[in-house]
């Protein structure tokens, strides 16, 4: 039994040795693995079977990326509804800093029937 609990805290230990190598390998913030959306992954992951795979890149970047695209535009479609019968107007944009340049992209501008 003692035996057992040993190879389990060594396993432990390993995971969080490459857990922060990841993180610091890949050039993640500290902070990476306390986020929310990781979290559930890793418990997802706890989850599975041992003959599970990680999704590769073509998976990742393909189907799940198109899934996952998909349900945020039905959620962000719904937010538009919301807001523009609550304020009247609502409008959607993602924005980056390049070269210390800020940038806005408005992707989505509605009116609701009051303002028309």
């Amino acid at each position: 039994m003692a035996f057992a609990r040993q190879g389990a805290i060594g396993a432990d230990a390993k995971a969080t040795a490459a857990m922060a190598g990841m993180v610091h390998g890949g050039g993640l913030p500290d902070g990476f693995l306390e986020k929310p959306k990781v979290k559930a992954a890793m418990m997802a992951y706890k989850a599975t079977s041992s003959a599970y795979e990680l999704p590769g890149a073509k998976q990742v970047g393909g189907p799940l990326l198109d899934s996952l695209s998909a349900k945020y535009t039905r959620h962000s479609e719904g937010n538009m509804d919301m807001y523009k019968e609550d304020c009247g107007l609502a409008c959607m944009s993602d924005g980056a800093t390049v070269n210390r340049t800020p940038l806005v992209n408005v992707l989505a501008v509605v009116m609701s029937s009051v303002m028309q």
